[in-house]
């Protein structure tokens, strides 16, 4: 993968990003169970190695009860990243995978409902402001376009972390 930020000249060839952790006990035992032999193989073959956290929306209203939710998931990540040993120098900022919105689902899988443009804004603001306070770098986000714009409030503390993803390479 090559990865470049969007509106900068930054970019990373030969990198990889690994997921880390996520939002779903279940699917986030197994991502502690690769990750670290992921990183490893990726970093011994000289690829740079990124880390995502996929992210599940909380299925709240109150403010306090989003932002709390936010800063535990956004723990978790840390959490992760120490029992790795910490960042290295072929380490990329973690990405925030957020893809939807839905926030309850049906018995038949189905979307019943969906968090407000204004809660899964102020969950993910709380996310990405609580991995750079911790981590010391800005985070960056995973996800679509049509999603960011139909999902967030446009807001500079969100939108100056936005991660493209151009092209994927199977080796």
């Amino acid at each position: 993968i090559s990865a470049c930020l969007v509106g900068s000249e930054m970019c990373i060839r030969d990198s990889v990003m690994i997921k880390a952790s996520d939002s779903r006990d279940d699917a986030d035992q197994l991502a502690a169970k690769y990750v670290k032999m992921d990183r490893t193989g990726a970093q011994e073959a000289g690829i740079y190695t990124g880390f995502y956290h996929y992210a599940i929306l909380p299925d709240v209203t109150a403010p306090s009860a989003i932002v709390k939710d936010a800063k535990v998931q956004a723990q978790k990540v840390i959490w992760r990243i120490a029992s790795l040993g910490g960042y290295n120098e072929m380490d990329l900022p973690v990405a925030l995978d957020i893809e939807n919105n839905c926030v309850r689902l049906s018995s038949t899988k189905v979307c019943k409902k969906t968090a407000t443009r204004s809660a899964a804004t102020l969950w993910s603001k709380t996310f990405l402001k609580t991995l750079k306070e911790k981590t010391g770098r800005t985070p960056l986000i995973y996800s679509s376009p049509h999603f960011l714009e139909n999902s967030l409030i446009r807001d500079k503390a969100v939108s100056y972390t936005h991660l493209t993803l151009p092209t994927k390479r199977i080796v």
